[in-house]
C-alpha cells in the first residue's frame, strides 16, 4: 500500500519545498494529492519527486485536453479524479447528474490515453445518515478506482471528546466501504484529518491521533487499499489546522510500512 501525505506549511507558497520537508520529517511519501481548479492547462507541472505517485483532481476536461494528457508522465501521474468530492452541496443537482458528467469526462480521457485511470474521490461527511452520498448514487460503476476523504474535527461529530475515532468506527466510512468493496476496483483513502491541532484542541488529541492513524493504516492495508494519504496542512480553507508536526506523530509515520 502506498503511504503518503499532502504537505502545506503555514504561510508557505512553495508546495514543492513543503513536500521535500515532509519527506524528511515523515519518511518517504509515496503518494500525494494535487488539484486543478479550472480548465486543464496545456501542460501539467509536476512539483513532486518522480518516485511519488500523484493523484490529480480535475475540475473540468475543458481546454487543451489532449496536450494536457500527453504531458503527464504516467510513471508518477496515472490516476485522475474528476470533480473532487462531488457529493458536496451545490456542485451537482443529483447523483445521476454527476454520474452522467463523470462518465462523459472519463470517456474523453480514455479516448486519448486509455491507460490513465479515472476515479472518484468522495466526501466522507456526505455518507453520514441520509446525506447525498449515502444511497451510492454518486458512485459511477465506470470509475476505475474509488477513494474517500475523511475529516473529524471535534466534539460535535462523534462521542469521542476530541474527534479522533478509528476509521472502522466511523459510520460514514463504513457506509461508503459497503457500497464499493465488492465492485472489484482499487480503493484508497486520499485525505485524512483528525482532531484540531493547536489552540482549542482536546488535551488527549495528540496521543490519540498517533494511535489511531497507526491503526487506520493497518486497517486499510489489511483490507487491500492501494493508498493512505494524510492531509498535513496548516492552510485549511475551513480554518482547521491538520498539520501535526509533533515528534511523536512524525516518528510514528516514519515507522509505518511502505509498499
Amino acid at each position: 500500500m502506498l503511504l503518503g501525505a499532502r504537505v502545506r506549511l503555514p504561510e508557505s507558497h512553495n508546495e514543492g519545498a513543503d513536500f521535500a520537508w515532509g519527506q524528511q520529517a515523515y519518511g518517504p511519501l509515496q503518494v500525494t494529492r494535487d488539484y486543478l481548479s479550472g480548465p486543464v492547462p496545456s501542460r501539467y507541472v509536476d512539483r513532486f519527486p518522480p518516485s511519488t505517485q500523484v493523484i490529480l483532481s480535475l475540475k473540468s476536461v475543458d481546454g487543451p485536453l489532449s496536450d494536457f494528457l500527453w504531458s503527464l508522465d504516467t510513471r508518477s501521474v496515472s490516476r485522475l479524479v474528476f470533480q473532487h468530492e462531488p457529493e458536496r452541496p451545490n456542485l451537482f443537482s443529483s447523483g445521476d447528474d454527476f454520474v452522467r458528467q463523470f462518465d462523459a469526462a472519463r470517456a474523453k480521457i480514455k479516448a486519448i490515453r486509455p491507460e490513465i485511470q479515472v476515479g472518484i474521490a468522495s466526501s466522507g461527511f456526505n455518507y453520514r445518515g441520509s446525506r447525498p452520498g449515502a444511497d451510492g448514487s454518486y458512485l459511477s460503476k465506470q470509475a476505475d478506482f474509488y477513494t474517500i476523504d475523511t475529516y473529524r474535527a471535534g466534539t460535535d461529530e462523534n462521542a469521542s471528546s476530541n474527534g479522533v475515532v478509528p476509521i472502522d468506527q466511523r459510520p460514514e466510512i463504513m457506509r461508503w466501504y459497503a457500497l464499493v468493496k465488492d465492485r472489484g476496483k482499487p480503493l484508497g483513502i486520499t485525505e485524512v484529518g483528525m482532531g484540531r491541532v493547536g489552540g482549542g484542541a482536546d488535551p488527549a488529541t495528540p496521543a490519540d491521533r498517533v494511535e489511531v492513524v497507526a491503526h487506520d493504516v493497518a486497517w486499510a492495508r489489511a483490507h487491500g487499499f492501494f493508498c493512505y494519504s494524510y492531509f498535513l496542512s496548516g492552510q485549511g480553507p475551513d480554518g482547521h489546522n491538520w498539520l501535526d508536526d509533533s515528534a511523536a506523530f512524525q516518528a510514528m509515520y516514519r515507522a509505518l510500512p511502505r509498499g
